[in-house]
């Protein structure tokens, strides 16, 4: 019960929930879910949320701060997991906020953890990317769906879907007022 906040300092991953590099990974885990766990870290940090060989679980939280060379979160190889992550530096509260916002490069960044380990058949619901160069990147995806949301005001992309994404559908998304394309798909 209650706001949970987890104020991070150093200049690792923040939060990582990881299954490992091989293997099977960790199933029916949950990191959030009695409500949003609040995640703030400095900008010389790496990700805020680090999730990798993470399968039918849930990931719930609130970038507040991340490595400015990072992702508000990152995944490598979900399987059918609920994500319901907010990363808007519109946000009020963002840590660091001024002159030296801890704004991410990436507010989603799925991918892949190896050859057929796509982060595949997630429900991404209502994801806000507001804010970084690229709101979200789909660089190793399969057929994951994201409900809901907004990526705006990203100084690039709003969506960034590279060779590596395939079968994955937007219900409701909402792309504006980013730099150089709302969506661009190589």
């Amino acid at each position: 019960g209650g706001e949970v906040r987890l104020r991070y300092t150093g200049t690792g991953n923040a939060v990582t929930l990881d299954g490992g590099a091989t293997g099977p990974g960790v199933y029916n885990c949950r990191f959030g879910d009695g409500g949003r766990v609040k995640v703030e870290c400095p900008s010389n940090a790496l990700h805020a949320i680090y999730v990798r060989a993470y399968h039918l679980g849930l990931v719930r939280g609130q970038v507040m701060g991340a490595g400015t060379a990072s992702a508000g979160i990152k995944t490598r190889w979900l399987v059918s997991t609920d994500i319901d992550v907010r990363c808007s530096v519109n946000e009020e509260g963002w840590y660091n906020s001024g002159s030296g916002v801890a704004k991410p490069a990436i507010g989603f960044d799925l991918d892949i953890r190896g050859a057929g380990e796509q982060t595949s058949y997630c429900n991404i619901t209502n994801p806000d990317a507001s804010g970084p160069a690229i709101g979200i990147q789909l660089s190793g995806t399969l057929g994951n769906n994201i409900w809901g949301g907004a990526a705006q005001s990203c100084s690039s992309y709003g969506l960034f879907a590279s060779t590596g994404a395939s079968g994955d559908k937007f219900f409701g998304t909402d792309f504006e007022v980013n730099g150089a394309a709302d969506i661009y798909c190589v």
